[in-house]
C-alpha cells in the first residue's frame, strides 16, 4: 500500500509541473503583416493558381527582462493553409529588444489576401534562456503589428 500511495504522490507530482509548464507564457511576442500576395502560375484543367507565395513581416519581440539566446522558430505546418515547415532563426535577443524579419510561406489555398492577412500563425519555438536552459514552447502570432 505504501508503494501504491508513493507511486500515485510521484505521478501527480510530475503532471501539475508538467501542466505549470504548459500554461507558462511563451518568452516571446510575435505578430506579423502580409506584406506581399504572388500567384506563382496558373493550372491548365482548374483555371486556378497552382502556388500562392506570402510574404510575411514577423515581428518577434522579448518582452522579459532576461535574454534568449539561439531562438528559432518553426511554422508549424497546418494543412491546407501551410503544408511545408518553415524555421526563421531568430539568433539572440536581449531583454526589451524586437527583431523584425522576412518570411515566405508558399500555399495551395487561394483566398484573398485579407483573408491571409487575418489568420494566426502556429509557432513552435525554442531557445536558450539567461541561464543556458532550453526552452521549448508553442506561441501564435497575432495579425499586425509590423510594417
Amino acid at each position: 500500500m505504501n508503494k501504491s500511495f508513493t507511486g500515485l504522490i510521484f505521478a501527480l507530482t510530475i503532471n501539475i509541473f508538467a501542466v505549470f509548464a504548459f500554461a507558462a507564457e511563451p518568452p516571446v511576442i510575435l505578430r506579423h503583416t502580409l506584406t506581399g500576395y504572388n500567384k506563382v502560375e496558373e493550372q491548365k484543367k482548374n483555371k486556378g493558381p497552382a502556388a500562392i507565395t506570402l510574404d510575411y513581416s514577423l515581428h518577434v519581440e522579448n518582452p522579459g527582462d532576461t535574454p534568449l539566446s539561439d531562438l528559432s522558430l518553426s511554422l508549424v505546418p497546418r494543412s491546407p493553409l501551410v503544408s511545408k515547415k518553415t524555421i526563421v532563426a531568430v539568433g539572440y535577443l536581449g531583454p526589451h529588444q524586437s527583431s523584425d524579419i522576412k518570411l515566405k510561406v508558399v500555399t495551395k489555398m487561394a483566398f484573398d489576401p485579407d483573408k491571409f492577412s487575418q489568420k494566426p500563425l502556429l509557432w513552435a519555438g525554442k531557445c536558450l534562456d539567461a541561464e543556458g536552459k532550453l526552452i521549448e514552447f508553442p506561441v501564435k502570432s497575432r495579425a499586425g503589428g509590423a510594417k
